[in-house]
């Protein structure tokens, strides 16, 4: 299964179970919290992977 169609099913399963999608760009009021998040995940992630190393 390539990458593409995995992210053809992911979007028919959202699609399914969603009353709508939709691609818009963040609100002023969104960048900041996205950002927030962005970096708790990439903190947690460097943080499972690096206990997975050992």
């Amino acid at each position: 299964m390539s990458v593409q169609d995995v992210m053809l099913r992911f979007l028919q399963v959202l699609k399914e179970h969603s009353e709508r999608i939709f691609s818009d760009t963040l609100s002023a009021e969104e960048w900041p919290l996205y950002e927030a998040y962005l970096t708790r995940v990439v903190e947690r992630n460097d943080k499972v992977f690096d206990a997975l190393k050992d």
